[in-house]
Order: structure tokens, then sequence, then C-alpha cells
């Protein structure tokens, strides 16, 4: 398989392991927004063995290389004209989060993903984590009966920002890229879907006063009286064990369960337990192996657009101060 990147600004670093092998490999890089550098990206590449060719223009690149996947990374706000300019080439597509800078530009994504008739994924990384997996087994095990409510939290070390996380045209907001996580696990552990979210930010503490908002809530209403909850933020402290502090509880019927630290808690009829993690899984791998059509990926393309179109409408919540109807 001829693999293409576009971009490098985000997690498109997971993707270069697994291409070691004779039947992939990556042939081309090329930049997706102005002010983005490929050069940390080509030197680990060369690093491993690739000599991969470096356009400066990622429609040149598309063009010449006719790749089969296109790995999208660029900045976030910009994901989108990228994403259709890859299904319009005939690509396979792997993108970071979040897919589209608004609903409407979504919709069209989504309508050139039905007349590409290829894969499709966002980079929703945490279904293939170890804690996260096992939580959501044990739901669907029905270890806590029926889901009723769910609290997720995404928090972060503020760190050391790149200059284009400062300018929402570029960014895209703290919500579409760090909430859109949490937004995930509650569609995927509760199986529903959302009716309505109410959202507020703030921009507090943030180097420049405007961006990257540094702290965010969501309210999720839910099909069938389910509820969620999102909180959102840059303040992880720096003596914190990890970079992100992120957890999800999950209330059924018949218990609760838990992620945090990593680690996974069950309450139910049997006591506190904690089940041990399942194996970390291949992302990429798998969405490579769905590609050919031998295998299936967590995440869906179908998946991908939901969470997307959540986290889309819950920044446009935050940023009217409206409940937003889904």
């Amino acid at each position: 398989m001829k693999v293409v990147m576009i971009g490098s600004s985000g997690h498109s670093g997971l993707c270069v392991p697994d291409c070691i092998r004779e039947d992939r490999t990556f042939v081309a890089i090329a930049l997706g927004s102005r002010g983005e550098s490929m050069e940390g990206m080509e030197r680990r590449l060369r690093e491993i063995g690739y000599t991969p060719t470096v356009y400066g223009d990622y429609r040149e690149m598309l063009r010449k290389e006719k790749p089969d996947v296109a790995v999208i990374d660029n900045f976030y706000g910009e994901h989108g004209q990228v994403i259709l300019d890859a299904f319009a080439a005939g690509c396979h597509v792997f993108a970071e989060k979040p897919a589209a800078a608004n609903p409407e530009q979504l919709e069209q994504i989504q309508e050139a993903w039905r007349r590409a008739g290829t894969s499709f994924a966002g980079m929703f990384t945490y279904r293939y984590d170890g804690a996260f997996y096992k939580a959501w087994q044990l739901i669907r095990q029905g270890a806590i009966g029926k889901v009723r409510l769910l609290n997720a939290q995404k928090s972060y070390k503020f760190g050391t920002r790149p200059d284009f996380m400062s300018r929402r045209k570029t960014y895209g907001g703290t919500i579409p890229w760090v909430g859109i996580h949490g937004i995930d696990w509650i569609l995927w552990m509760s199986g529903g879907h959302f009716t309505s979210v109410t959202a507020v930010q703030s921009a507090a503490e943030a180097p420049n006063g405007v961006c990257p908002e540094t702290t965010a809530l969501a309210q999720f209403q839910m099909e069938d009286g389910m509820m969620a909850s999102l909180t959102v933020d840059y303040l992880n402290p720096a003596a914190a064990p990890f970079h992100g502090d992120d957890r999800i509880r999950v209330v059924g019927t018949k218990g609760v369960v838990e992620v945090r630290y990593n680690g996974v808690t069950l309450l139910n009829s049997q006591g506190v337990q904690h089940p041990q993690n399942l194996p970390e899984g291949d992302f990429f791998g798998d969405f490579l192996a769905q590609a050919v059509g031998k295998g299936k990926c967590r995440v869906s393309a179908e998946e991908t657009f939901a969470s997307t179109r959540a986290a889309l409408l819950a920044q446009r919540a935050a940023d009217s101060g409206e409940t937003v109807c889904f």
C-alpha cells in the first residue's frame, strides 16, 4: 500500500511504526497548512529506512503519487479541505481530529466519503487504549446494567504549545481538539445518541487571553433520558504523573465503571473490583487491514462523523451561549 502523510502537527507519529513492512510504505510527505514544518517527520522516516519524496503542495503529491492511503495531520482547524481533496483523489483517509471546522463542512466531507467509497477514521486513539477498551467491554457484557449517566474528563498540561494554537481559525477550539475524545467515549460507551448540548468555556490564563480556551464544560442530553457531562482543561499540574488526566465514570442500573489514571474500577453486586486492562491495540494496522478488506477498525466512518458533529455543535453552543439541538 502506498501511504502519504499530509502535515505533522498532531498524532501522525502513531502511524509510523506500523508501516515498517514490505507491503506498505510511506512514499511521500507534504505540508498541509501554511507555516507548518515536515522536517521532524522527514527525519524520523529516514531514520527507520524510508526515503519519502517531499512535496511543498499536497495536491501535487496526490496527483503524482496516486496513493492508497492519506494520513492527514495538518493544523487542527484546517483538516476539512485536505480531507475533501484526499477523498476526491480516491484515498482511504486516516485523519487527525476534528475532521471539519464546522458542521456544514462536515456534511460536505460525509458526502465526499460516500462518493469515494473508501475507508475513513478519525484518530480516536483511546478506543485502542487497554483501560478504556476494558471499560467498554465490561459495559457491553452487562457488568453495570443499563447505562444512565456518564461523566468524562480531559485534562492536559499546558506545556509549550505551537503558535497556530493561538488562533481559532488554525486551532479550531479546545472542545473539538481536546474534548472530542471525551465526547467519543460517551457515545462509544453509552451506545446512544445526543439530543442537545449546552456548553461554556473560558480563555482565562491563556497566553494571549483568547486561544486556546483553557477550560470548558459541556452538558449533553441523550435519548431515552440518558445524560452526560464533559469537562476539559489545560490545567493539569506540571507535577502530575501523566500529561493527560483522562477519566470517565459510567453509571448504570446495576453498577458503576470508572477509568482513572490508566486503570479500571468496577463496582457492582460483586463489590469493588479492579479488572486487568486489555492489551493495547494496533489502530493504524487495523485501519489498513480494513482498507484492503481483511479486518475491521474499532473506529468507523459513521462514528467519526457522529463524534465530530457533536464536538462542533458543543463548540457552537459554547460560542453562542445557547443550547444547540442535534
